[in-house]
């Protein structure tokens, strides 16, 4: 059984989700504050983890 926060997203769904910019994605993964797993040739990234980047940028 899978937690709802262990979901996969895509760029734009990241950031459609927390109300950033798709660059603003690219940039936290660029300094290393989001890692993303590439599956198919697009890269994916957990809930989890954007929601931890977000609470630490709002901190």
């Amino acid at each position: 059984m899978t937690n709802a926060d262990d979901q996969l997203v895509t760029r734009k769904q990241a950031a459609d989700k927390f109300k950033v910019t798709v660059r603003t994605i690219d940039r936290w993964r660029k300094r290393g504050l989001l890692k993303g797993a590439a599956i198919g040739g697009v890269v994916r990234f957990r809930l989890d983890d954007l929601a931890a980047v977000v609470r630490r940028a709002l901190g």
